[in-house]
Formats: C-alpha cells, structure tokens, sequence
C-alpha cells in the first residue's frame, strides 16, 4: 500500500499544479439537476457535472430530491442530500473534522482520477509511467510494450508478451535481461508480429523474481524498459480468493468494486484489477464517474484504444 500511496500523490501533485492547486473538492456523483456558482454575489447558477472542482467562496444548491457527493482534497466525503444552499468554506470545516480511516487511501485514488488534467489516455499513460520508473529515452521511439504492464505480477502455465505495432517494421527486437542494469542478457530473439508467448517453466523464469524486458523495432535504439514478476499460481490463487470473498459478506456496490481493484491493482495483479473496474461501471449503469475510473485504469495499462470509449475530459 505504501508505494501505490506514493504514486497516488505524485500523480496528485501534478494535476494539482496544472490546476493552480486550489480546488478544495470534486464532484464525485449527483443525482438530479444540482447548481453552483463560484461567488455568493453571483447570480447566474451554473449546472454542477461529474468531476466538477469547487473552490474556497462557491455555493451548491441542492433542489428537492436531488443528492451531491463531494470529495475533499483530504479524501473525506460529504453527502448533501437536503434541499438549500450550502457554502463551501462552511463544508471544508465538515471535512476537516472527519478523521482519517481505512477507506483514505482509497480515497486518495479517487481524488487522483478525479482530478487528472489531460486531454487524453495517451498524456495521462506518459505521466503515470514517469512515476513508475518507466521513462523514455531521448532519441528514439515510444516505447512499445503493452502487456505485461510495469510491474505486474505474471501466473500460470504461459507468459504472453504484446507490444504496439511501429510503422514501417514488422520485426521487433526482444530482449530479457537479469536485472535493471541491462548488463545480462537471458534472452534476445528478432519476433515478426507483436506478441511472444513464453512458457512460464521456461528455465530461467523463477518466482519471487522481476524480469526486465523490452520490445523495439530491429534496428532501432533501446527506448525503455518494462518489468514483471513471476509468482507462484497457489500464491495468486489465495490473493484472489480473498479479495473475492470480501464480496461476498454484504450487498457489494460500485464502489466496492473499486475499492478491490484499487488493492489488486496495488498488489500487482493488474489485469485482474482490469476487471473489477469494469465491473464497478457496468454495476453503476455507466455512470461518469466509474467511467473516469476505468479508462483510467486502461490508460495506465496501454490500452489507448479501449479507454478512449469510455474517456470523460
């Protein structure tokens, strides 16, 4: 939890500053048609819309029947479901009385995806994979690789590698090596087509153990390096199993699907994580704001194409 905690807030720095770094909530999800205005002097009323920032001074108004709820900065909610007028400042005083639980990391998540400031999965992939470690080298081409994505956890009998087509080659270059240093190769072999699937017996895979891999058009430099770690099918089995099992103790809402993909995405296993994401926006009907949440998760994952249906700007 501790370095998904610390990517959460480089991201958050990030979009912070792009932002001025003043917005003191967002609009996580409404029910009805609710208003703000930025100033109390002002008159003109303005919709309130998923992933709406307010700030220090603005006004909501709630009509009949109509629901707000609100995160705060430091990953507090507040649910307004009472029709009037409520001020701001007068919620970030709510907010700040509120202590911190086991719901704030999570919660972190969601401020983080809430306030991303790019105009696509393809910016956003960039700035994520800067805090992972992943940053591409001057002079040559984008990185390619897709999948395994950095850092993941592998299991079971096959390891299928896929990486994006480069225009003007069909032969790629694959390259495992023993450590970050890229001063051992284990393996190098020219692919025509963008996949490799490899036997997880191979000899040289262990578990316990990261590998570092990269695929580049022959030819080409070098431009960076992906990893991904073997672990033991009855260890990803058991981890699964328990987050699977959480589910099944109450009525599980969207949210709650979030909140167990945020902890497999943490631990590793990101294309399960894929899944509960999904799964969270199909249960909330596509609403917005689990759209956001899942072309995110396809962003960080590569999958360009995917999360540009579901992207909400």
């Amino acid at each position: 939890m501790k370095n998904l905690i610390i990517i959460f807030f480089a991201l958050l720095t990030i979009s912070l500053r792009a932002n001025g770094g003043d917005n003191e909530f967002v609009a996580f999800s409404l029910k009805g048609k609710v208003q703000y205005k930025n100033k109390a002097a002002d008159k003109a009323w303005t919709a309130v819309a998923t992933k709406t920032p307010f700030y220090k001074g603005a006004v909501v108004k709630i009509g009949k029947g109509e629901e707000l709820v609100l995160l705060h900065k430091n990953y507090k909610t507040i649910k307004l479901i009472k029709a009037g007028e409520y001020k701001i400042d007068n919620l970030i005083k709510e907010a700040e009385k509120q202590s911190a639980d086991e719901s704030t990391a999570y919660l972190q998540f969601i401020w983080k995806e809430f306030n991303k400031k790019h105009k696509d999965a393809e910016s956003y992939h960039s700035e994520y994979m800067q805090t992972k470690g992943g940053v591409e080298r001057s002079g040559c081409t984008r990185p390619l690789m897709l999948t395994p994505v950095y850092g993941e956890k592998k299991h079971g009998e096959n390891i299928t590698l896929t990486w994006a087509q480069d225009s003007g080659t069909t032969t790629y270059t694959v390259v495992f090596f023993e450590n970050e240093n890229e001063d051992t190769k284990l393996l190098e072999l020219d692919v025509n087509g963008t996949s490799l699937t490899l036997s997880a017996q191979t000899f040289w895979f262990r578990p316990g153990k990261t590998y570092y891999w990269v695929a580049y058009p022959k030819g080409k430099p070098n431009c960076a390096r992906y990893t991904f770690s073997i672990i033991k099918d009855e260890e990803a089995q058991a981890f699964l199993s328990g987050i699977a099992k959480q589910l099944e103790t109450y009525t599980v809402t969207a949210l709650d699907y979030v909140k167990a993909a945020s902890q497999l995405e943490e631990a590793g296993y990101m294309q399960e994580a894929g899944e509960y994401y999904k799964s969270a926006m199909v249960l909330s009907n596509y609403a917005d704001e689990f759209k956001i949440i899942y072309s995110g998760w396809l962003a960080r994952a590569g999958n360009f194409e995917e999360a540009r249906k579901w992207w909400v700007a």
